[in-house]
């Protein structure tokens, strides 16, 4: 995965982490990043199985993240 991908993410964590994503459980947390990256025009589906790894790799920290926004 590029760098330009992961700051795609971090920054739709950082946006959706006050629309309560740290209440969501692991699947419907995963699916809605999933649809914000989707929704980024520069976002290559291509890249969609290694986002969902990284997702679910990085989920206790996404957590941490929203909880405290």
């Amino acid at each position: 995965m590029d760098t330009k991908l992961i700051r795609q993410l971090w920054s739709a964590v950082q946006s959706a982490s006050t629309k309560g994503l740290s209440h969501l459980d692991d699947p419907t947390l995963m699916q809605s990043l999933v649809n914000v990256m989707c929704e980024d025009p520069g976002f290559d589906p291509g890249n969609l199985a290694a986002m969902n790894s990284y997702i679910q790799t990085r989920l206790p920290l996404i957590r941490d993240i929203a909880s405290q926004a």
